[in-house]
């Protein structure tokens, strides 16, 4: 009677063959689809950032609603933010040219329309 060691199970080689897949797939994604990967946020989200667009919609408002000064100064952000734009620069002429007391002249008025778009 000798005592011997214990025979070691082999890995099953379906087992291995699963493994060795998802291995291949993982280093397929980090090689060559980097894209597929989304980076991860370290610290705060950053603030948003406004387009001109957008502040010129912003300004359009506050000038319908009668607020030149705030409007302009809407104008002059939304032309520092994209300075090739002309509309811009267009309406913020026509903010210089609104009459003093907020009051806008409509389309029938024999003056014209006034405005910035």
């Amino acid at each position: 009677m000798y005592i011997r060691p214990p025979k070691k199970k082999r890995a099953a080689p379906i087992r291995v063959l699963i493994l060795l897949a998802l291995v291949a797939t993982g280093a397929y994604v980090l090689i060559w689809r980097r894209d597929l990967i989304k980076p991860i946020q370290v610290g705060p989200t950053p603030p948003p950032t406004f387009s001109a667009t957008e502040t010129m919609a912003e300004a359009d408002k506050l000038y319908m609603d009668g607020k030149l000064d705030q409007a302009m100064d809407k104008y002059a952000q939304a032309a520092a933010l994209d300075p090739a734009d002309p509309a811009p620069y267009a309406a913020w002429r026509f903010s210089c040219l609104a009459p003093a007391d907020g009051q806008r002249r409509g389309k029938g008025s024999p003056g014209g329309w006034i405005g910035p778009r």
